[in-house]
């Protein structure tokens, strides 16, 4: 299957400001200061699959722009900060904000710095036993460390494909028979991480 022939899934990426939400992506599509990690592009046994992430900004001001890139999403990442209480109160209008937008769509709730020591954080891992979002899947992360990178987009691959049994590849599992395509390929990607991010965050 070629590249352009994967399946395409619309996901928003909604959250406070600096929540950590440029940085997750940036660290999914490039490893970038992380050690010998390899970006999971495939899974098996049904080939591979492309995410479409809308990082959408969290300013206030773009309301109306904000209602009109939600709209038509497959799905939703909603992210908060452990070390802040605001961004785990506001997942809640996030989350009505998403229904409003694109109805009942599967939504992933991921808790952010799960790395930090428990007395610099403000939501306390009890608290997040409890989901503020009905049939939220819940994964903690760290985009400091990479904890837990691969398992949001894995748990939305096992919806989409309704195969709970998928796993990821080791490496990259998108076949590209033809160098030339894979260095152009390449290239457009380089081309995309210069460009700025749709998001006025400033994420850590």
């Amino acid at each position: 299957m070629g590249f352009q022939e994967l399946p395409r899934y619309k996901v928003a990426l909604i959250g406070d400001g600096g929540v950590g939400k440029t940085t997750f992506i940036k660290r999914n599509l490039t490893g970038e200061f992380l050690e010998n990690y390899i970006p999971t592009m495939g899974v098996e046994p049904h080939g591979g699959i492309l995410f479409d992430i809308w990082n959408i900004s969290s300013d206030q001001s773009s309301t109306n722009s904000r209602a009109e890139y939600l709209r038509n999403s497959d799905a939703a990442i909603i992210m908060f900060d452990f070390s802040r209480r605001i961004t785990y109160d506001n997942v809640i209008n996030w989350h009505q904000l998403m229904l409003n937008n694109s109805g009942p769509i599967p939504i992933i709730l991921l808790g952010n710095k799960a790395d930090i020591d428990e007395q610099d954080r403000e939501v306390k891992v009890s608290e997040t036993m409890s989901r503020p979002i009905e049939n939220a899947e819940y994964y903690d992360i760290s985009t400091k460390s990479a904890k837990g990178f691969d398992e949001p987009f894995l748990s939305l691959c096992r919806h989409f494909f309704k195969d709970p049994s998928l796993e990821f590849l080791t490496c990259c599992g998108i076949p590209v028979p033809d160098p030339e395509k894979w260095e152009q390929l390449s290239k457009e990607w380089e081309t995309a991480m210069k460009n700025p991010l749709p998001d006025v965050d400033s994420d850590e």
